[in-house]
């Protein structure tokens, strides 16, 4: 190299040295596939030129993989802080009032017994006074913030059992969202008995637009786990709601299945029955562990798989779905908080109207309440007990390629039992970024098949 061309060298390495590799690239492989996937953006890159990888190692400007890169999020200015602007996120994530979430228990009552339930078992159904009060809650504080989304997700017990009382909550609701100038939809979380009893139109009515039915493996498992409440199978009445639920146009379904001890060797036959009828309708089959946070269960506690067991289950699982086309997920996208209870403008509401931070506070609502639908008043000191968990103040966490998707361990068994539970550690990264990838070359393959 001649010294004349020695200044213009130096100079290309002082203008490279401006950009550096995301520290939230995680570079994935599967089935001899490489990809990249970046948690702070959610960006999926395939990985096909053997350049890339030694380009994001050392970022230059002069690559035509810089474009990209830099767009997406892979590279990023020396300069650029990319905790500070998760902690930024955060904090307007946890307090920006944009968004109002509500869930809603309707009742504790249930007509099934599933032997692991959370909940301890109380018949108390909200009354038309509680409801009124419910609606005038949500009233004020769409009147009072600049909301632009009113979400509710139905739960119980078995919230369908009082299908009258969201049939008024939803109307009022619905028109108080549009009042404010605020969008409305619904979830609804349900064990599947009662949904034979409403039709497609009063989900509409409800605007559910998602929804959530438990199977736990096949009718042997299933029934013997979650029976009625007077011992009769369910498997067979529920999975006959659903195909009339899916047949009927419904597409916003995934159907959950609590592994156990009890069920986790029947768990590939489960799958291998399951797929047609999910590749069918494109149903999410979210497999996952039972749990006794709650803490009500002790003597089922030899019943239920500890986070190590599943972690390595869990390929398994993912494996098995992928070998029968079944496997849906895509990469989890980054979000703000950890769950709706780190946020300032959700609340559990009970029966009772009592106001909730978490789902699993449902039990001791008296105790854990921040408040009540009938009061105008909040308990700042156990709000802030979910508000103020600062995620950034543990070293593991901050330094932790999963943060971004994560956003921190389980508030509640914080604050109840002292555990810190990693909430994204199980997750199956390399099968869900290939399959987000071979989704987007068949839909690639029919966009091109239709200009052809």
């Amino acid at each position: 190299m001649s010294a004349a061309s020695e200044p213009s060298t130096k100079m290309r390495l002082s203008v490279d040295a401006r950009y550096v590799p995301s520290r939230y690239n995680l570079h994935l492989t599967y089935r001899n596939e490489q990809f990249i996937y970046n948690t702070r953006t959610g960006a999926v890159v395939h990985v096909t030129d053997p350049q890339v990888l030694p380009f994001l190692s050392s970022p230059c400007e002069e690559s035509p993989y810089f474009s990209d890169a830099r767009r997406l999020g892979l590279v990023i200015p020396g300069g650029h802080d990319e905790l500070a602007e998760l902690r930024l996120k955060n904090a307007i994530q946890r307090f920006a009032p944009t968004d109002l979430h509500l869930t809603i228990f309707p009742t504790l009552a249930c007509n099934m017994r599933c032997v692991y339930c959370y909940e301890v078992r109380r018949g108390v159904t909200m009354s038309d006074a509680t409801a009124s009060c419910v609606i005038r809650f949500a009233e004020r504080l769409l009147q009072s913030n600049r909301f632009r989304r009113l979400t509710v997700t139905w739960m119980g017990g078995e919230p369908t059992l009082c299908r009258d009382l969201i049939d008024r909550i939803s109307s009022d609701l619905t028109a108080a969202a549009a009042a404010h100038s605020a969008d409305y939809s619904a979830s609804l979380i349900t064990n599947g008995l009662e949904l034979s009893e409403i039709t497609t139109a009063r989900l509409e009515d409800w605007r559910v637009s998602s929804m959530q039915v438990t199977l736990d493996g096949l009718a042997p498992s299933h029934d013997r786990l979650r029976p009625t409440a007077t011992g009769a199978p369910t498997f067979a009445r529920i999975l006959a709601a659903l195909e009339a639920l899916v047949e009927s146009g419904f597409k916003g379904l995934t159907i959950r299945s609590n592994l156990t001890k009890d069920t986790i060797e029947s768990v590939d036959e489960f799958v291998a029955t399951m797929a047609p009828f999910l590749r069918r309708y494109e149903i999410p089959l979210n497999i996952v562990p039972a749990d006794n946070d709650t803490g009500i269960h002790p003597e089922l506690e030899c019943s239920f798989i500890d986070e190590l067991d599943f972690h390595s289950r869990s390929r398994h699982i993912a494996e098995v779905m992928i070998r029968h086309n079944a496997f849906f997920a895509s990469a989890p996208r980054p979000h703000g908080v950890a769950c709706q209870a780190c946020r300032m403008h959700a609340y559990v509401i009970s029966p009772e109207g009592y106001l909730l931070k978490c789902n699993h506070d449902i039990n001791c609502s008296a105790e854990r309440a921040v408040g009540h639908v009938a009061e105008d008043q909040i308990e700042f000191s156990r709000l802030w007990s979910y508000l103020g968990e600062d995620v950034f103040a543990d070293p593991e966490c901050r330094e932790c390629q999963l943060l971004p998707i994560c956003m921190g361990s389980c508030a509640y068994l914080k604050q109840t039992k002292g555990v810190k539970k990693c909430l994204e550690r199980d997750r199956v990264f390399e099968q869900m970024v290939w399959t987000q990838w071979m989704k987007r070359q068949r839909k690639e393959g029919e966009t091109d098949g239709n200009h052809s």
